[in-house]
């Protein structure tokens, strides 16, 4: 097969969604020597650049414009036409992304339905784009894959998407990358500058973070702890960074509570240091840090609202995140209670096992036959 995935990312930032194109290709070329990749990447991003040494994969690298609008004439219309001059069985679209229409059977991965679950996330205009680019993705394409079964029932029940062309595969964590390695207090020191243990977030500082949460849970621990952690609050800055900041200013955090920007280049390192981790977000359609927190010897505590936690119970501590007293009082319990830290730890890494980025490709390599077979009769001017 001749497969086109467009990889081109909306920012240089690398999202957990860029992280889900890298790592799918990286392990489709691992498992696949037979078929031929034509992957569109963006002129910044630099980190698929070690896949050119395969050789069956072409990287296509476009350029970009700062304007969202001409951003998205060019997933809808010139990508299209560029993609069909290389004649693919199949095409791929791994994120949402503009699919007015098909020049070949196509496969596209929906992460989650911000737009319509959490629209704060975005303004208004750019919620009123999205709800019509995923809906004119939803209806063109011939399969669908949801990375959690909440991202697919969301996409049954919201989109009134037909189950028949649903598929669901869960992503996968990079074990060789984040792993167990308990290192020297002064590496963090020196590439970080946190001085004491800590607390670790790691996410795009946005809305639906549920941040001003975690402040106010980290605010009602004892004093005692809070002297001895530090909360990191690592990623991005966004739509909530103001606000959380503040936060912190009223509550008299600010010697207590670290914001790291650019962290990618070194975030192993950071997952390695921290003594707890939390993700409190209000939605997350599948919630990727919480599997790397997990593989690199972390407790969890996690929010209900997180579709990962639900393949977690009994090695996490689930929240509600409408309530920062549940947060508090989760963390203060993993905390102090090593016996439990470490149940969840071990736990957590056997239940985590099975979910590689091996297997995600194995089942997306299926679904591109599938959907290339189901429907080649369709379409015979692709080839």
């Amino acid at each position: 097969m001749r497969i086109v995935i467009n990889c081109v990312g909306w920012s240089e930032y690398i999202r957990g969604v860029d992280r889900y194109f890298s790592e799918l290709l990286r392990s489709l070329l691992k498992i696949d020597s037979r078929n031929e990749y034509f992957v569109f990447i963006g002129s910044w991003q630099k980190y698929f650049k070690d896949m050119e040494n395969h050789n069956n994969v072409r990287l296509i690298s476009v350029q970009w414009s700062s304007m969202r609008l001409l951003r998205n004439i060019w997933h809808g219309f010139v990508f299209p036409f560029m993609a069909k001059r290389l004649a693919p069985d199949v095409i791929h679209l791994p994120n949402t992304m503009p699919l007015f229409f098909r020049v070949c059977p196509t496969v596209c991965t929906i992460h989650d339905l911000l737009e319509y679950t959490f629209p704060e996330t975005f303004g208004f205009i750019q919620t009123r784009m999205r709800k019509m680019i995923v809906r004119f993705q939803t209806r063109n394409a011939d399969r669908i894959i949801a990375v959690s079964d909440l991202a697919k029932d969301s996409i049954v029940d919201i989109l009134r998407v037909p189950v028949s062309k649903m598929r669901v595969i869960y992503s996968g964590v990079n074990q060789e990358k984040f792993k167990y390695d308990k290192i020297a207090p002064r590496r963090i020191q020196e590439v970080f500058a946190i001085q004491k243990k800590y607390i670790l977030f790691v996410g795009i500082l946005e809305k639906k973070k549920n941040l001003n949460g975690l402040i106010k849970a980290y605010s009602m621990l004892p004093d005692l702890l809070k002297s001895k952690y530090q909360l990191v609050i690592a990623g991005r800055t966004d739509n909530a960074f103001q606000s959380a900041r503040s936060l912190v200013e009223q509550l008299y955090l600010k010697n207590h509570v670290i914001f790291l920007n650019q962290v990618e280049d070194n975030l192993e390192l950071l997952y390695q240091g921290a003594s707890l981790f939390v993700l409190p977000s209000f939605y997350e359609g599948f919630g990727l840090p919480v599997f790397e927190a997990i593989a690199s010897g972390l407790p969890v505590v996690v929010s209900n609202r997180v579709a990962v936690a639900k393949k977690l119970l009994g090695c996490c501590e689930i929240i509600d995140p409408f309530k920062p007293e549940d947060i508090a009082d989760k963390i203060l319990l993993l905390l102090k209670d090593k016996k439990l830290r470490q149940r969840y730890i071990t736990d957590g890494m056997k239940r985590i096992a099975r979910f590689t980025w091996d297997t995600c490709a194995k089942e997306s390599l299926r679904i591109y036959r599938e959907c290339a077979e189901i429907t080649n009769r369709k379409y015979k001017n692709c080839n």
